[in-house]
C-alpha cells in the first residue's frame, strides 16, 4: 500500500508523474496486489479518467462506508460532529496586488470586537506571501499581541511553540500535516484564497473537533477576489451545510486552466524513459514480458502508439529539454540523486539545468540562518549581498557542527541554483526585476528550448543591478529550460486564466514586455498556448 496525502494539491505534472509511477509498478509486477490510497478533500477527476485506462479498480471511501452502513445497519452507529459550526464572513480583496495584509489591518476592529468578548480566544492567519506574513506578524506584535510565525523561512523546530501562541501568522505550510488540537487549537481564522481548493483546505484548519456548540464560538474571515465575494455574499443563506458551502465556493471561483493538454503532449515520457532504462539492464532482450507490459500500458494510458511516443522522447532528449518532464517537481530526478556523484551514466542535461532558486544566509535568524528559496522572493523582498559558493560553505563550516554540518555541506555540494547570497534586511519596497532576453529569442517564440545566455536585471536599484551583472558574468555554466511569450505576465494571465501562484516571470526584449517560465511550468505553459493557437486559428 502506498499513501499519497492531500492529493488535490498536486499540480498536473505531479499528478501525471504519480500516475506513471502506478503504471510502472503494475506493469513490472502484474501479479502483485498493489493498493494506492489518495487522501484528498477534492479529488481530481482527470486523474480518475486516466487511471481507468489502466484497469485499476477505484473505490471511493464515502461510497464504501455507505454500502457498509446500509448492509450491516450497526446498532451502535451514531453520527459524529466532525466539523464544528462556525460563523463565516467573506470579504473582497485585490489578491493580485498582494494587499491582503493591509485589508486585514483595515478590518482588524472586527477581530478586536471578537477578542473583547472572548479574550482567551486564539487565532490563525494564513497568507500566500511570506513577506506579507512577516510584515503582518510584526504589526500585530506592535499592537501588543503574542504572535507566532510559521512559514518557509521560520525555524521548523519551533513550529509547535509558534502555533501555540495567541495568534499565529502562517503560509500554506500549515495546510497539511498540522492538527490544530490541544495547545495549538484555534478559535478564529483569517485567510486569503486564490482558488476554490485553497478556500476549502484553509477553512478546514478550524473546527476539527466534535462540539456542536464550541466555546468560544468559531469565527472565520475569508479574503477572496471581488467577483467571488460578490457571488458568495449574494447567494449564501443564513445557514448552510459544509457540502452546500463547498458547491457554492466551487461555482463562485472563475474556471482556471486545467493543463490537460500537458498530459496529451508529454504525459508518457517518464514511462518511456523507464522502458529504455529497464531494456538496458535486462539480460533477456527478446520477448521480455516486462517490457511488453510497459509498452502496452503506455499505449492504454495515453491512447497513443508507443512508437510515436518514443519518437517524441528522442526528440526531447536531442533538444536537451527532457529533464523537467521526467521528474516529480520539475527538477532533481531520483536517478540524479543516486548517480550524480557516482556515475557518468546520467545525461549531461541533468548537470547543466539550473533552477531559479537562491541559497541565502539570513542574518536576522541566527539559530537557523541557512535557507533556500525562490529567487523572486529573495531578490525582491530582501537586501542581499551575493557571495560565492565557497564563501557559503565556509559560513556553514563555521556555524554548524556534527551531522548537521555534514548534511548542509552535502546538500550545497550537490545542488545547482542561481546563486548564493547573504540577506541583510527587508526592503521597504519590493525591487523591480525582469529577465533580459537577447534579440535572437524571437526565433524560439512558441517553443520550449534550452538557452544558456540569460541575465536578470533590476534597473531601479543600481547596487543590486551591479551585483546581478557580476553574478551572471562570472557564474559557472548554466542553461535553462524555458518558454518565452511576447506578452506581459498580466496579459498572459488574463488570456489563459492561469492559476494563482503559477510561476511566470516578467522579461524584456529590448523595451518590449515578454513573459518567461522555466522547467515544468515551461512545458505546462507551452501545452496550453498550443491549444489557444489552435483554437484561434
Amino acid at each position: 500500500m502506498q499513501i499519497f496525502d492531500e492529493f488535490h494539491l498536486y499540480h498536473v505534472a505531479q499528478m501525471n508523474f504519480l500516475l506513471q509511477w502506478m503504471a510502472l509498478l503494475v506493469s513490472v509486477a502484474p501479479y502483485k496486489p498493489f493498493a494506492f490510497l489518495l487522501s484528498s478533500a477534492t479529488p481530481r477527476n482527470e486523474f480518475f479518467a486516466l487511471a481507468r485506462n489502466l484497469g485499476i479498480e477505484i473505490w471511493r471511501v464515502q461510497d464504501k462506508v455507505k454500502e457498509w452502513l446500509d448492509a450491516t445497519k450497526p446498532p451502535l452507529f451514531s453520527k459524529r460532529t466532525y466539523l464544528e459550526p462556525l460563523q463565516l464572513q467573506v470579504k473582497s480583496s485585490n489578491l493580485r496586488q498582494w494587499q491582503t495584509a493591509e485589508k486585514i489591518l483595515e478590518n482588524w476592529g472586527e477581530v478586536e470586537e471578537y477578542l473583547f468578548q472572548y479574550p482567551k480566544a486564539k487565532g490563525l492567519v494564513i497568507l500566500d506571501s511570506i513577506h506579507e506574513a512577516q510584515m503582518l506578524a510584526s504589526q500585530l506584535r506592535e499592537k501588543g499581541y503574542e504572535v507566532g510565525e510559521v512559514h518557509g523561512l521560520s525555524d521548523r523546530q519551533k513550529s509547535e511553540i509558534e502555533l501555540g501562541k495567541q495568534i499565529t501568522v502562517a503560509t500554506a505550510t500549515v495546510e497539511v500535516g498540522v492538527d490544530f488540537q490541544g495547545d495549538m487549537h484555534k478559535d478564529f481564522l483569517i485567510f486569503e484564497s486564490r482558488s476554490a481548493g485553497s478556500f476549502m483546505q484553509r477553512l478546514g484548519r478550524i473546527g476539527r473537533g466534535s462540539c456542536s456548540k464550541p466555546n468560544p464560538p468559531l469565527h472565520v474571515w475569508a479574503y477572496v477576489p471581488p467577483y467571488v465575494a460578490e457571488r458568495i455574499n449574494n447567494q449564501i443563506s443564513a445557514q448552510v451545510t459544509h457540502s452546500e458551502l463547498k458547491d457554492l465556493i466551487m461555482q463562485s471561483y472563475q474556471y482556471y486552466q486545467d493543463f490537460l493538454p500537458y498530459i496529451h503532449k508529454v504525459g508518457g515520457m517518464n514511462l518511456v524513459h523507464h522502458y529504455h532504462l529497464i531494456a538496458k539492464h535486462q539480460l533477456e532482450k527478446n520477448e521480455n514480458p516486462i517490457l511488453a507490459n510497459i509498452k502496452q500500458t503506455i499505449e492504454l494510458l495515453y491512447g497513443e502508439g508507443f512508437e510515436s511516443q518514443c519518437n517524441r522522447y528522442e526528440q526531447l532528449k536531442q533538444e536537451k529539454i527532457l529533464e523537467p518532464v521526467i521528474s516529480f517537481r520539475g527538477q532533481n530526478t531520483l536517478e540524479s540523486h543516486l548517480f550524480r556523484l557516482k556515475s557518468r551514466r546520467i545525461d549531461p542535461e541533468h548537470l547543466e539545468t539550473f533552477y531559479p532558486d537562491v541559497w541565502f544566509w539570513d542574518e536576522s535568524i541566527p539559530e537557523a540562518p541557512l535557507k533556500k528559496y525562490d529567487f523572486w522572493f529573495v531578490l525582491r523582498r530582501r537586501v542581499v549581498r551575493f557571495i560565492t559558493k565557497e564563501e557559503m560553505i565556509a559560513k556553514v563550516k563555521e556555524r554548524f557542527r556534527g551531522v548537521e554540518r555534514e548534511d548542509h555541506l552535502a546538500t550545497l555540494q550537490n545542488d545547482y541554483v542561481l546563486g548564493y547570497a547573504v540577506a541583510m534586511g527587508i526592503r521597504e519596497k519590493p525591487a523591480r526585476l525582469h529577465w533580459k532576453l537577447r534579440s535572437s529569442v524571437s526565433k524560439h517564440k512558441g517553443q520550449v528550448v534550452r538557452i544558456d545566455r540569460l541575465s536578470l536585471e533590476a534597473p531601479e536599484d543600481p547596487w543590486l543591478n551591479q551585483d546581478l551583472k557580476q553574478l551572471f558574468h562570472f557564474a559557472e555554466k548554466k542553461s535553462w529550460v524555458a518558454y518565452m511569450v511576447n506578452l506581459s505576465i498580466w496579459e498572459l494571465s488574463d488570456l489563459l486564466r492561469l492559476p494563482p501562484m503559477f510561476r511566470i516571470y516578467p522579461a524584456k526584449k529590448q523595451s518590449a514586455d515578454w513573459s518567461i517560465a522555466f522547467n515544468s511550468e515551461a512545458f505546462q505553459l507551452w501545452s496550453i498556448m498550443e491549444r489557444v493557437r489552435s483554437e484561434v486559428l
